[in-house]
């Protein structure tokens, strides 16, 4: 049994797969052990993905994997002095030219680097407060006085903390307890750090955020044991006489969150964690339920190294649908009415950890855009939007149903109980990243009714890219395209599978724009309106295949050499159905098919051992029987695309996604 020379390093027993892909459904790389001649129908709602055939697994005695494959990884070196970022996500080849961040957001940042010149120990059952710990005093309405420290609570349940320390002289709070119908409200020196430990807190909010700043002061959210905050205000409500805040723990410097416990976040109003300018995680488990707008939502940087997130969102709010992890960038502070002094920012950085996501609208975005956002016309302060994907585990489900813009205004209430006329629109995309996105490693699964991968800047000269560089990489939509960048289109390494069945959407898109594969080991399945891999662009071989070449769905599919032995192989899904398909167009490539080899396509094979992610074969089985569709499949240095196609390519093109009448 031949074996891929480049499957030395699976790494055992990581990233456990949380949603289940088994025979017929959307799970993390898994197969079965049954013959492949196994079937299912599908069934999909207007709502929901289709998660019943994405991936059928028939390999008999094949191994899933259960952690990355690195092998396929491409190795790139050298930071940015400033920033610590990764230099080649600088390199544009257009004239393109993004402005480069000035501060280091990816270093990890520690409570442990603070020096506290002051300590609160706050018992929210109680509604008492202690510099010790051990002798406390009951917080009344004219201020209780510890220290600098002065704590005060209003009838409305607001509890005020006001630290009146000078410069350089960082605050440590302590909470611990429950209580329901209060807020705490932190006010210090801007310049000094806070730091607040949680030690097993219950707490629902009143009419106020659970947690509120008034500061730019960067906060240490430290979660030791089970932590609950419940957002008291409601969706469509007026709080302006209390806190309109946007999250239920909300900051305006930035946020760090780390700790060996948990936070469980209930929130129905705006955004659950909230900064006016980065958040930063790098441990601790956090949980956030959402019946409101974004889970976590950041002006200038969203940076992961470590922890794990789950989201539910699931608020369908006319243009305020649930969304995942949000950055929106600015080059302009609309809030404090000046010009933004962190340009180059706008970005999201997952480096570590596992981030389980299910809203109705996009799950990451890092969203800012020139034509809709920009509110100066000078780009020296524009932010860069992108998303660079470095290690981790992200498992991504979007649910609602995609809609263009629509043609006329619609009346609804905002957030805030104002009436508003609005277009209508949404778009559940996976990831997205408007300028750029980069993954070069980790493990990433998108399940999505709209795009699993987008880049939507498209302006010419600026158009923006998708490189792909390393990682495993599953991308199913179940109603647009599953790697879609309205520029370039780069697939340099890594394993990829990329799917969608529904008409005119594709495997990968980049529209007419440059579409190079030159590493990795790669199947993508879409209609015949797709773009095709640019040749010249192209160092790998590449092989496009239409459907009637390459089999129906719950069949294998091999490309073997001259001695019956595969070079590649993967299982058909059975969403593309029990008969083949001519609209139906299949590209694939691995660094196994070599130049001036011939190969034959044989589909319906019996497939025996291998290991596989998500129905394609990293580790090669041995195949036999199956019936011979092509012959003669041969690439070159000079050319190293070969297509065998019955249908014509009517290129790639944007769906007719339904829009609301109006």
């Amino acid at each position: 049994m031949k074996r891929l020379n480049y499957f030395l390093f699976i790494i055992s027993s990581l990233f456990i797969m949380s949603c289940n892909m088994d025979v017929d459904s959307l799970s993390a790389g898994s197969t079965s052990s049954s013959s492949s001649s196994s079937s299912s129908s599908s069934t999909s709602t207007t709502t929901t993905v289709n998660t019943t055939n994405a991936s059928s697994t028939t390999a008999s005695g094949a191994t899933s994997l259960t952690s990355e494959v690195k092998a396929y990884n491409v190795s790139l070196s050298g930071t940015n002095s400033t920033n610590g970022l990764p230099s080649f996500i600088y390199n544009w080849s257009n004239s393109y030219s993004p402005n480069t961040a000035t501060r280091p957001l990816i270093t990890e940042k520690s409570p442990s680097d603070l020096t506290f010149a002051n300590t609160l120990y706050l018992n929210l059952s109680d509604l008492t407060v202690s510099s010790d710990g051990s002798d406390y005093s009951e917080i009344t309405s004219d201020g209780t006085v510890t220290g600098n420290i002065t704590t005060s609570i209003s009838e409305t349940g607001l509890i005020t903390l006001t630290d009146s320390s000078s410069t350089g002289n960082d605050l440590k709070v302590i909470l611990s307890g429950s209580a329901s119908g209060k807020s705490l409200f932190i006010s210090a020196n801007k310049n000094n750090s806070v730091a607040i430990y949680l030690n097993s807190v219950s707490l629902t909010s009143g009419s106020y955020p659970c947690i509120q700043m008034d500061k730019k002061n960067p906060v240490y959210l430290v979660a030791e044991g089970s932590n609950t905050f419940t957002d008291g205000r409601s969706y469509g409500t007026d709080y302006s006489s209390t806190s309109s805040k946007k999250g239920t723990i909300y900051t305006k410097g930035g946020l760090i969150m780390s700790g060996s416990g948990s936070i469980t976040l209930n929130e129905g109003y705006k955004h659950g964690f909230f900064s006016n300018d980065y958040i930063q995680v790098n441990s601790g488990t956090y949980t956030v339920n959402s019946t409101g707008r974004n889970a976590f939502q950041a002006a200038n940087a969203f940076v992961m190294n470590d922890g794990t997130i789950t989201i539910s969102g699931t608020g369908t709010h006319t243009n305020n649908q649930s969304r995942g992890i949000i950055v929106e960038g600015w080059d302009y502070d609309t809030d404090d009415e000046e010009a933004n002094e962190h340009l180059g920012e706008g970005y999201i950085v997952i480096n570590g950890g596992t981030i389980t996501s299910t809203t109705v609208s996009k799950g990451i975005s890092a969203k800012w855009d020139i034509d809709d956002d920009a509110v100066t016309s000078d780009t020296s302060d524009d932010p860069y939007p992108f998303v660079l994907v470095t290690g981790g585990k992200i498992s991504i489900t979007t649910t609602g149903t995609p809609q263009n813009e629509s043609s006329s205004y619609y009346t609804f209430t905002d957030a805030d109980g104002d009436t508003v006329s609005e277009k209508t629109k949404l778009s559940p995309e996976g990831i997205e990243g408007k300028q750029a996105l980069f993954i070069t490693g980790g493990i990433v699964e998108l399940t999505t009714t709209d795009d699993c991968l987008n880049v939507s800047r498209d302006t010419s000269g600026y158009k923006g890219k998708i490189e792909i560089y390393g990682g495993n990489i599953f991308a199913y939509s179940s109603g647009n395209d599953a790697i879609d960048s309205n520029g370039t289109l780069t697939l340099a390494g890594g394993i990829i599978v990329a799917l969608t069945s529904t008409t005119p959407e594709c495997a990968f898109d980049c529209d007419s724009n440059t579409f190079a594969i030159t590493g990795g080991l790669l199947v993508g399945i879409g209609t015949n309106n797709y773009s095709a891999p640019t040749s010249s662009a192209c160092s790998q071989s590449t092989i496009v295949l239409s459907g009637n070449y390459f089999g129906s769905g719950n069949t294998t599919f091999a490309l073997e050499d001259s001695s019956g032995n595969a070079v590649f192989a993967y299982t058909i899904p059975s969403v593309f159905g029990t008969s083949t398909s001519s609209n139906y167009i299949m590209i694939l490539s691995s660094p196994e098919i070599q130049t001036g080899t011939s190969y034959k396509a044989v589909s319906g094979v019996s497939a025996s051992g291998g290991t596989t992610f998500h129905n394609l074969y990293v580790e090669l089985p041995e195949v036999s029987s199956g019936s011979t569709s092509v012959s003669g499949i041969s690439t070159s240095s000079s050319s190293y695309v070969y297509t065998k196609s019955s249908s014509s390519n009517n290129g790639a093109m944007e769906g007719p996604h339904p829009n609301r009448g109006f």
